[in-house]
């Protein structure tokens, strides 16, 4: 019954993830390379930044904390990439 539950679960969460990643893509998509790097003001974030801050988030949550995969998160990277 717990592994039917567990199946369950992950089967859910790996589907939403998935299509957020769908959504997230098709918004993305149509932006240049520039559009996707420039921070609409100072302070601020661009969209990309928010994008890696986002993997960063879910790789450190999904992958190194519930999966183990012992992946360390830069989160001040995800901010000060260029």
């Amino acid at each position: 019954m717990t592994a039917d539950i567990t199946s369950l679960a992950r089967a859910a969460l790996t589907g939403e993830l998935e299509h957020l990643c769908d959504e997230i893509k098709k918004l993305v998509d149509p932006l240049t390379e520039e559009q996707f790097w420039r921070k609409p003001m100072e302070p601020g974030n661009s969209i990309g930044h928010l994008v890696l801050h986002l993997t960063g988030n879910l790789s450190h949550f999904v992958g190194g904390q519930l999966g183990g995969t012992g992946y360390v998160r830069d989160r001040e990277r995800e901010f000060t990439e260029t």
